[in-house]
């Protein structure tokens, strides 16, 4: 439920974005659909127990709060505070290491120990003229109201790294699936030809990097929290790449020059 969940709101946020700066009603849903996925994102580990140690923002909701005030925003003011709440999880992700959030857990436990030590010395007190069962029976209540201590789970590398480069072949392949397209409603005369195999190679050579290199753009061994990151960097970058090429195939028939934002974009 918990994936399906995810995959409907993931559905709303792509067909909200075509006129997401001229819509309230569509802007409203994305950023809401939004909020769900992470809820449903972060509830689906804490209802069992566990703290993602590679993913702190699912556990520290701070990014969250902007998304949720846009609601109530209209304009590019709405657009700032995405920006803000994305960087606060940026931020998050780079600071908050697998020891920092083991030991603000730590922290926190030994709090609630205490409390629940304290509460149950009181009920000791407060039943100390009731027979030994049921004073027994009331202080058993006290410490099986008590959660489990939360367990520290890591993301299985091999399989991330394998889920990773599957969501960027994917990336190129729509890519390619854009500038096909592209290719197919235009006369093949003048340079649309030329542009086609040019685009073929550079997503091709993309390609051929993220399998050396990692789907992140780099052979280094990183902490998986940094890998994340630079996956979403690196899987931007080909969307971006991938739509100024579709462009170019566009305008490969025309006299004239593609406009400046296309090139910017594939710069």
């Amino acid at each position: 439920m918990a994936v399906i969940t995810a995959m409907f709101g993931m559905a709303v946020m792509a067909a909200a974005v075509p006129g997401v700066h001229d819509s309230d009603a569509k802007a409203r849903a994305f950023a809401l659909a939004y909020i769900v996925v992470r809820l449903v994102a972060s509830r689906t580990r804490s209802g069992r127990g566990q703290v993602v140690a590679d993913l702190p923002i699912l556990q520290l909701g701070a990014g969250l709060t902007p998304w949720v005030v846009s609601l109530w925003a209209y304009g590019e003011p709405r657009l700032w505070l995405w920006a803000a709440g994305l960087l606060i999880d940026t931020a998050v992700m780079v600071r908050v290491s697998r020891e920092v959030l083991r030991a603000e857990i730590d922290q926190k436990w030994a709090h609630a120990e205490e409390r629940v030590e304290h509460r149950m010395r009181r009920e000791e007190r407060r039943n100390a003229t009731l027979p030994p069962e049921e004073a027994h029976a009331r202080v058993d209540r006290v410490r099986s109201r008590m959660r489990r201590k939360p367990q520290v789970v890591t993301a299985d590398v091999g399989h991330l790294s394998e889920r990773l480069g599957l969501f960027v072949l994917i990336v190129l392949g729509e890519g390619l699936v854009q500038s096909v397209s592209a290719a197919s409603e235009e006369p093949w005369d003048g340079g649309v030809p030329a542009v086609g195999v040019g685009v073929f190679v550079i997503l091709v050579l993309v390609w051929s990097l993220a399998l050396r290199t990692g789907t992140y753009g780099s052979p280094r061994a990183l902490p998986v929290r940094l890998v994340l990151l630079l996956h979403c960097l690196f899987a931007g970058a080909v969307a971006a790449l991938a739509a100024a090429l579709g462009r170019a195939v566009e305008q490969a028939g025309e006299a004239s020059r593609s406009p400046a934002g296309c090139c910017w974009l594939a710069c």
